[in-house]
């Protein structure tokens, strides 16, 4: 395969990737209003309810890392290991590229998600961590609060990815015609 379209294909994947990620972002921010909805501020779950939310934001969380897991893979041409590869990851996405992708997050999606980065560390691995709903209900808040941005830095990065893969099937067509693609 050409490596024009070698890239285009991978682009596209990209984009595939981060659509059902997002789509899945967007049903688990709903499910988690839901519940602040149910309980509210006077009624407090049983620990297997706060369990359930708990979970949610640890779900949403593992969904957005993906997606940069992904954009770090397939536009950065890296990947992240090592005892601190989260954070890494996570502060990555705040950074633009020059030459390779703008900044993915703004600096306030990226301490949103931060703070569930880190309570998703703690539900994975703290057995004996208290979830006290207060804690649970205030990140489930800015979940929900802060959805809407991620999905803005992300639609951003999504129309840019269009565009550069119509530029690359512009100059496929362009070379299959021998000439030159005029420019943007």
């Amino acid at each position: 395969m050409p490596a024009r379209a070698r890239r285009i294909a991978d682009l596209r994947k990209l984009l595939i990737i981060m659509e059902s990620d997002l789509a899945t972002m967007a049903r688990l921010a709903k499910q988690a209003e839901e519940a602040l909805k149910l309980w509210g501020a006077a009624v407090k779950p049983s620990e297997i309810e706060v369990a359930g939310v708990a979970l949610l934001l640890h779900h949403y969380y593992t969904a957005a890392e993906h997606t940069f897991q992904s954009i770090a893979q397939i536009l950065d041409l890296t990947s992240y290991s090592g005892e601190a590869w989260h954070r890494e990851l996570l502060q990555a996405m705040g950074i633009a590229l020059p030459g390779v992708r703008d900044r993915v997050l703004a600096p306030d999606t990226v301490r949103y998600l931060d703070e569930l980065r880190g309570f998703r560390h703690a539900v994975r691995h703290a057995y004996e961590y208290d979830l006290r709903w207060e804690r649970v209900r205030a990140l489930a808040w800015n979940l929900v609060k802060s959805h809407a941005l991620l999905e803005q830095d992300l639609q951003r990065l999504v129309a840019e990815l269009e565009r550069r893969i119509a530029a690359l099937q512009q100059e496929d067509m362009a070379e299959g015609a021998g000439f030159e693609p005029a420019s943007p």
